[in-house]
Protein backbone atom coordinates (compact mmCIF):
# COMPACT_ATOMS: atom_id res chain seq x y z
CA UNK A 1 0.00 0.00 0.00
CA UNK A 2 0.98 3.64 -0.36
CA UNK A 3 0.98 6.49 2.15
CA UNK A 4 1.65 10.22 2.09
CA UNK A 5 5.02 10.96 3.81
CA UNK A 6 3.59 14.09 5.45
CA UNK A 7 0.99 11.93 7.19
CA UNK A 8 3.81 9.91 8.75
CA UNK A 9 5.53 13.07 9.96
CA UNK A 10 2.43 14.71 11.41
CA UNK A 11 0.75 11.67 12.96
CA UNK A 12 2.50 11.11 16.29
CA UNK A 13 0.44 7.97 16.89
CA UNK A 14 1.11 6.26 13.59
CA UNK A 15 1.91 2.57 14.03
CA UNK A 16 4.97 1.37 12.14
CA UNK A 17 4.07 -2.28 11.74
CA UNK A 18 5.42 -3.22 8.32
CA UNK A 19 8.37 -5.41 7.41
CA UNK A 20 9.12 -3.65 4.13
CA UNK A 21 9.29 0.10 3.52
CA UNK A 22 10.08 1.49 0.08
CA UNK A 23 11.03 5.17 0.29
CA UNK A 24 11.37 6.76 -3.13
CA UNK A 25 10.78 9.98 -5.09
CA UNK A 26 13.19 12.78 -5.93
CA UNK A 27 13.22 14.89 -2.75
CA UNK A 28 16.19 13.46 -0.92
CA UNK A 29 15.79 15.51 2.26
CA UNK A 30 12.23 14.22 2.74
CA UNK A 31 13.33 10.66 1.93
CA UNK A 32 16.03 10.89 4.61
CA UNK A 33 13.53 12.28 7.10
CA UNK A 34 11.14 9.36 6.55
CA UNK A 35 13.99 6.85 6.79
CA UNK A 36 15.08 8.32 10.13
CA UNK A 37 11.47 8.33 11.31
CA UNK A 38 11.02 4.64 10.53
CA UNK A 39 14.31 3.72 12.23
CA UNK A 40 13.60 5.79 15.33
CA UNK A 41 10.16 4.23 15.81
CA UNK A 42 11.56 0.72 15.72
CA UNK A 43 14.56 1.66 17.85
CA UNK A 44 12.29 2.86 20.65
CA UNK A 45 11.48 -0.78 21.40
CA UNK A 46 15.16 -1.76 21.56
CA UNK A 47 14.28 -4.67 19.33
CA UNK A 48 16.29 -3.88 16.23
CA UNK A 49 19.88 -3.04 15.42
CA UNK A 50 20.48 -1.05 12.23
CA UNK A 51 22.68 -2.36 9.43
CA UNK A 52 23.37 -1.09 5.90
CA UNK A 53 23.34 -3.49 2.95
CA UNK A 54 24.79 -2.78 -0.48
CA UNK A 55 21.79 -4.49 -2.08
CA UNK A 56 19.22 -7.13 -1.18
CA UNK A 57 21.38 -10.03 -2.37
CA UNK A 58 23.79 -9.41 0.53
CA UNK A 59 21.13 -10.24 3.12
CA UNK A 60 21.66 -13.36 5.22
CA UNK A 61 19.18 -14.53 7.82
CA UNK A 62 21.51 -15.07 10.77
CA UNK A 63 19.11 -14.37 13.64
CA UNK A 64 19.60 -17.03 16.28
CA UNK A 65 17.89 -17.80 19.54
CA UNK A 66 19.67 -15.07 21.49
CA UNK A 67 20.31 -12.61 18.65
CA UNK A 68 18.56 -9.31 18.03
CA UNK A 69 16.38 -8.58 15.02
CA UNK A 70 17.79 -6.03 12.62
CA UNK A 71 16.52 -3.21 10.48
CA UNK A 72 18.33 -3.17 7.14
CA UNK A 73 18.84 -0.02 5.05
CA UNK A 74 19.27 -0.71 1.32
CA UNK A 75 20.05 2.07 -1.18
CA UNK A 76 20.65 0.08 -4.35
CA UNK A 77 17.90 -1.44 -6.52
CA UNK A 78 20.23 -4.11 -7.89
CA UNK A 79 18.69 -7.61 -7.51
CA UNK A 80 15.51 -6.02 -6.16
CA UNK A 81 12.60 -8.05 -7.53
CA UNK A 82 9.48 -9.84 -6.32
CA UNK A 83 11.19 -13.23 -5.97
CA UNK A 84 14.00 -11.92 -3.78
CA UNK A 85 11.54 -10.06 -1.57
CA UNK A 86 9.21 -13.04 -1.31
CA UNK A 87 12.15 -15.20 -0.20
CA UNK A 88 12.64 -13.11 2.94
CA UNK A 89 9.05 -12.28 3.92
CA UNK A 90 9.01 -15.00 6.58
CA UNK A 91 12.02 -13.56 8.43
CA UNK A 92 11.67 -11.30 11.46
CA UNK A 93 13.92 -8.50 10.20
CA UNK A 94 12.70 -5.15 8.84
CA UNK A 95 13.83 -3.74 5.48
CA UNK A 96 13.93 -0.08 4.44
CA UNK A 97 14.68 0.63 0.78
CA UNK A 98 15.85 4.18 0.10
CA UNK A 99 15.99 4.55 -3.67
CA UNK A 100 15.44 7.61 -5.88
CA UNK A 101 12.93 7.43 -8.72
CA UNK A 102 13.95 5.84 -12.00
CA UNK A 103 12.16 3.85 -14.69
CA UNK A 104 13.75 0.56 -13.58
CA UNK A 105 12.11 0.61 -10.14
CA UNK A 106 8.56 1.21 -11.41
CA UNK A 107 7.62 -2.53 -11.36
CA UNK A 108 8.76 -3.00 -7.77
CA UNK A 109 6.93 0.15 -6.68
CA UNK A 110 3.73 -1.22 -8.20
CA UNK A 111 4.35 -4.45 -6.33
CA UNK A 112 4.56 -2.54 -3.04
CA UNK A 113 1.36 -0.61 -3.79
CA UNK A 114 -0.60 -3.82 -4.36
CA UNK A 115 0.66 -5.56 -1.23
CA UNK A 116 -1.13 -4.53 1.97
CA UNK A 117 1.80 -5.74 4.09
CA UNK A 118 4.32 -3.46 2.33
CA UNK A 119 4.50 0.34 2.51
CA UNK A 120 5.48 2.65 -0.34
CA UNK A 121 6.32 6.27 0.54
CA UNK A 122 6.90 8.59 -2.43
CA UNK A 123 8.70 11.81 -1.50
CA UNK A 124 8.53 14.94 -3.64
CA UNK A 125 9.00 18.65 -3.01
CA UNK A 126 6.45 20.05 -0.61
CA UNK A 127 3.26 21.54 -2.01
CA UNK A 128 1.57 24.57 -0.52
CA UNK A 129 -0.99 22.25 1.09
CA UNK A 130 1.84 20.22 2.67
CA UNK A 131 3.38 23.37 4.11
CA UNK A 132 0.01 24.55 5.46
CA UNK A 133 -0.49 21.22 7.26
CA UNK A 134 3.02 21.26 8.74
CA UNK A 135 2.78 24.90 9.84
CA UNK A 136 -0.66 24.29 11.40
CA UNK A 137 0.73 21.35 13.37
CA UNK A 138 3.60 23.47 14.74
CA UNK A 139 1.21 26.27 15.70
CA UNK A 140 -1.08 23.83 17.47
CA UNK A 141 1.64 21.85 19.26
CA UNK A 142 3.47 24.92 20.56
CA UNK A 143 0.49 27.24 21.13
CA UNK A 144 1.84 29.87 18.76
CA UNK A 145 -0.49 32.80 18.07
CA UNK A 146 -0.19 34.36 14.62
CA UNK A 147 -2.19 37.06 12.91
CA UNK A 148 -3.62 36.09 9.54
CA UNK A 149 -1.17 38.43 7.81
CA UNK A 150 1.84 36.93 9.62
CA UNK A 151 0.62 33.38 9.01
CA UNK A 152 0.55 33.80 5.23
CA UNK A 153 3.79 35.78 5.26
CA UNK A 154 5.57 32.85 7.00
CA UNK A 155 3.97 30.29 4.72
CA UNK A 156 5.20 32.02 1.57
CA UNK A 157 8.77 32.05 2.91
CA UNK A 158 8.93 28.36 3.77
CA UNK A 159 11.15 26.19 1.57
CA UNK A 160 9.81 23.42 -0.67
CA UNK A 161 12.50 21.03 0.55
CA UNK A 162 11.71 19.42 3.86
CA UNK A 163 15.03 19.74 5.67
CA UNK A 164 15.17 23.50 5.15
CA UNK A 165 11.52 24.01 6.06
CA UNK A 166 12.10 22.03 9.26
CA UNK A 167 15.10 24.15 10.23
CA UNK A 168 13.16 27.37 9.66
CA UNK A 169 10.24 26.14 11.76
CA UNK A 170 12.65 25.28 14.57
CA UNK A 171 13.50 28.98 14.67
CA UNK A 172 9.82 29.86 14.78
CA UNK A 173 9.27 27.56 17.77
CA UNK A 174 12.05 29.28 19.69
CA UNK A 175 10.99 32.89 19.20
CA UNK A 176 9.07 34.57 22.01
CA UNK A 177 5.42 35.38 21.33
CA UNK A 178 5.96 39.13 21.82
CA UNK A 179 8.66 39.05 19.14
CA UNK A 180 6.48 37.49 16.48
CA UNK A 181 6.21 40.18 13.83
CA UNK A 182 7.05 40.53 10.15
CA UNK A 183 10.36 42.31 10.71
CA UNK A 184 11.68 39.57 12.99
CA UNK A 185 10.36 36.82 10.73
CA UNK A 186 12.28 38.39 7.84
CA UNK A 187 15.45 38.07 9.91
CA UNK A 188 15.03 34.45 10.98
CA UNK A 189 13.30 32.83 7.98
CA UNK A 190 14.98 33.21 4.62
CA UNK A 191 12.93 33.87 1.53
CA UNK A 192 12.07 30.73 -0.45
CA UNK A 193 14.18 31.21 -3.56
CA UNK A 194 16.01 28.82 -5.86
CA UNK A 195 19.70 29.24 -5.15
CA UNK A 196 21.26 26.78 -7.58
CA UNK A 197 23.37 25.29 -4.79
CA UNK A 198 22.29 21.81 -5.87
CA UNK A 199 24.44 22.33 -9.00
CA UNK A 200 27.58 23.50 -7.21
CA UNK A 201 29.37 20.15 -7.49
CA UNK A 202 29.65 20.68 -11.24
CA UNK A 203 31.78 23.80 -10.72
CA UNK A 204 34.75 21.86 -9.35
CA UNK A 205 36.81 21.90 -12.55
CA UNK A 206 36.68 25.68 -12.83
CA UNK A 207 39.75 27.62 -11.74
CA UNK A 208 39.96 28.53 -8.06
CA UNK A 209 39.20 32.22 -8.54
CA UNK A 210 35.94 31.44 -10.32
CA UNK A 211 34.99 28.82 -7.71
CA UNK A 212 35.63 31.30 -4.88
CA UNK A 213 33.69 34.10 -6.59
CA UNK A 214 30.71 31.83 -7.30
CA UNK A 215 30.74 30.48 -3.76
CA UNK A 216 30.95 33.93 -2.17
CA UNK A 217 28.04 35.11 -4.31
CA UNK A 218 25.75 32.15 -3.57
CA UNK A 219 26.70 31.19 0.00
CA UNK A 220 26.31 34.03 2.48
CA UNK A 221 24.78 32.52 5.64
CA UNK A 222 24.51 29.35 7.71
CA UNK A 223 21.34 28.12 5.97
CA UNK A 224 22.97 28.36 2.55
CA UNK A 225 26.09 26.54 3.82
CA UNK A 226 23.87 23.69 5.02
CA UNK A 227 22.10 23.56 1.66
CA UNK A 228 25.38 23.70 -0.28
CA UNK A 229 26.96 20.96 1.82
CA UNK A 230 23.85 18.74 1.75
CA UNK A 231 23.81 18.62 -2.06
CA UNK A 232 27.58 18.29 -2.35
CA UNK A 233 27.54 15.42 0.15
CA UNK A 234 25.10 13.46 -2.04
CA UNK A 235 27.63 13.35 -4.87
CA UNK A 236 30.50 12.56 -2.50
CA UNK A 237 28.53 9.60 -1.14
CA UNK A 238 28.14 8.24 -4.66
CA UNK A 239 31.93 8.18 -4.91
CA UNK A 240 32.47 6.65 -1.46
CA UNK A 241 29.78 3.95 -1.78
CA UNK A 242 30.83 2.61 -5.18
CA UNK A 243 34.10 0.90 -6.05
CA UNK A 244 33.76 0.22 -9.75
CA UNK A 245 32.63 2.25 -12.72
CA UNK A 246 29.64 0.03 -13.51
CA UNK A 247 28.08 0.35 -10.04
CA UNK A 248 28.82 4.06 -9.96
CA UNK A 249 27.13 4.61 -13.34
CA UNK A 250 24.02 2.74 -12.20
CA UNK A 251 23.83 4.85 -9.05
CA UNK A 252 23.73 8.18 -10.92
CA UNK A 253 20.16 9.56 -10.72
CA UNK A 254 18.44 9.54 -14.09
CA UNK A 255 17.80 13.30 -14.06
CA UNK A 256 21.58 13.91 -14.10
CA UNK A 257 22.09 12.34 -17.53
CA UNK A 258 23.65 15.57 -18.87
CA UNK A 259 26.27 15.55 -16.10
CA UNK A 260 27.04 11.83 -16.36
CA UNK A 261 30.41 12.28 -18.11
CA UNK A 262 31.62 14.85 -15.60
CA UNK A 263 30.59 12.64 -12.69
CA UNK A 264 32.44 9.69 -14.22
CA UNK A 265 35.51 11.87 -14.70
CA UNK A 266 35.48 12.77 -11.00
CA UNK A 267 34.86 9.16 -9.95
CA UNK A 268 37.83 7.85 -11.96
CA UNK A 269 40.16 10.17 -10.06
CA UNK A 270 39.47 8.36 -6.77
CA UNK A 271 41.23 5.31 -5.36
CA UNK A 272 40.84 3.75 -1.90
CA UNK A 273 43.30 6.18 -0.35
CA UNK A 274 41.50 9.20 -1.77
CA UNK A 275 38.11 7.80 -0.70
CA UNK A 276 39.36 7.58 2.87
CA UNK A 277 40.69 11.12 2.65
CA UNK A 278 37.34 12.34 1.33
CA UNK A 279 35.45 10.59 4.12
CA UNK A 280 37.70 12.19 6.76
CA UNK A 281 37.27 15.60 5.11
CA UNK A 282 33.47 15.23 5.13
CA UNK A 283 33.32 14.15 8.77
CA UNK A 284 35.54 17.05 9.85
CA UNK A 285 33.54 19.55 7.78
CA UNK A 286 30.16 18.32 9.01
CA UNK A 287 31.23 18.65 12.63
CA UNK A 288 32.64 22.15 12.07
CA UNK A 289 29.52 23.38 10.26
CA UNK A 290 27.33 22.30 13.18
CA UNK A 291 29.54 24.02 15.73
CA UNK A 292 30.51 27.26 14.04
CA UNK A 293 27.16 28.86 13.13
CA UNK A 294 27.62 31.83 10.80
CA UNK A 295 31.38 31.19 10.65
CA UNK A 296 30.53 28.00 8.76
CA UNK A 297 30.49 30.04 5.51
CA UNK A 298 34.30 29.99 5.60
CA UNK A 299 34.36 26.30 6.48
CA UNK A 300 32.17 25.50 3.46
CA UNK A 301 34.60 27.28 1.12
CA UNK A 302 37.57 25.52 2.72
CA UNK A 303 35.82 22.18 2.15
CA UNK A 304 35.16 23.03 -1.50
CA UNK A 305 38.79 23.95 -2.19
CA UNK A 306 40.10 20.89 -0.34
CA UNK A 307 37.80 18.71 -2.44
CA UNK A 308 39.16 20.37 -5.60
CA UNK A 309 42.71 19.72 -4.39
CA UNK A 310 41.85 16.10 -3.69
CA UNK A 311 40.53 15.36 -7.20
CA UNK A 312 43.34 17.21 -8.98
CA UNK A 313 46.27 15.80 -6.98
Amino acid sequence: MKIDPIKLILDNNYKFEYKFYFISGNEITLMEKIKDLVISNYSQDDILNKEDLKDISFYKNETGLFETRKIYIIKDSKNLNEDNIDNITDNDDVFVFLIENSSKIKPIKNYFIKNKNFLLIDCYELTKENKINILNKIIQDYNINLTQELYWFILERLDNKYIFLEKELEKLRNIEQENLNIENIKKIISSNTTSGLDRFFFEVFNDNDKIINTYNYKVTNHKEVNEFYFYFKRFCNLIIDNYNESDFTKSIPIYLFREKNLLLDVFKRFNDKKRNSLLKLMLKTEKSIRLEGELSVVIGLRFLLNFKRLITS
